[in-house]
């Protein structure tokens, strides 16, 4: 599937930042949307190393209220964490209902270091979509060349040197093992609740419209989805069901009424054939 996709995408629209604008306007009315419907979700980017992923997250968190996500670098495994079970770090980190979450790398890391299986992923994820949540997944792609180019870049600079591993250039120079083990991974977690984004990252303008748009398309669902059940809800009146009808008083039918005259008649003969009488017998 990765070997297929065309890298050599580029955003030559002559409205790029028109469209951009509209898209961050936007996203951010859908964002106090499903807050208000209570909708929470999670963003994961994954992706080849230096395929742009925290360049993409902070391009897309300029279009959301600062009050209401939070972004999750996942990758350093803390000592706490390594003292739980491998799911335990993102259970702990999902979000409540109205927010969102973006996740720079996830649990599909377990994968590489043998932690989670596909199905693991897959099973994990539903529980959250059954519950509501919508998961939205990016995966960044760039060819083997671009991504040697972008390392020795960060290389050269004292300020980002850091943030170049030795795991970055075995990627590299594993390139298509990498493209086969990522290949198979996308393909087998790629389901109906939790379809993947492959976003073409060659191009950063491009990628971060891809992003930019499938982000709007996905929440517009959600928000759809939730006010058409709210709706539903709304319209629906249970019905009355006899075959719960309990307690001393069940059945007791009371419209019935009695005149002034029958009233006074009954008091005048209970009265006189009860030395006991009150009103209350009546």
């Amino acid at each position: 599937m990765l070997e297929k996709i065309d890298l050599k995408k580029k955003a030559n629209w002559s409205d790029y930042d028109e469209r951009m604008d509209a898209l961050t306007v936007r996203i951010g009315e859908l964002q106090r949307e499903a807050k208000e419907l209570g909708i929470p979700v999670m963003i994961l980017f994954e992706g080849y190393e230096a395929s742009g992923k925290g360049t993409m997250i902070n391009r897309m968190i300029r279009a959301l209220d600062p009050r209401g996500f939070q972004v999750f670098p996942t990758e350093k495994v803390t000592e706490d964490e390594m003292m739980h079970p491998y799911l335990w770090r993102f259970f702990t980190k999902t979000p409540a209902k109205g927010r969102i979450h973006i996740f720079d790398k996830s649990w599909y890391q377990g994968f590489f270091s043998d932690e989670l299986t596909p199905e693991d992923i897959r099973q994990f994820e539903k529980q959250f979509t059954d519950d509501g949540n919508l998961i939205i997944k990016f995966f960044l792609a760039i060819t083997e060349k671009e991504q040697k180019k972008r390392l020795k870049s960060l290389e050269k600079e004292k300020s980002t040197r850091w943030r170049v591993s030795k795991g970055d250039w075995e990627q590299n120079k594993n390139f298509d093992e990498q493209v086969l083990l990522f290949d198979n991974l996308l393909i087998k977690t790629d389901t109906p609740n939790c379809p993947w984004t492959v976003v073409e990252a060659m191009d950063k303008k491009y990628a971060a419209m891809k992003i930019a748009r499938t982000l709007a398309e996905r929440l517009e669902e959600a928000v759809s989805e939730a006010e058409a059940e709210k709706k539903s809800n709304k319209n629906i009146r249970p019905e009355p069901d006899d075959d719960f009808k309990n307690g001393v008083l069940a059945g007791i039918d009371l419209s019935k009424t009695i005149t002034d005259d029958e009233y006074r008649r009954k008091k005048r003969i209970c009265k006189s054939a009860c030395p006991y009488f009150t009103t209350k017998c009546i």
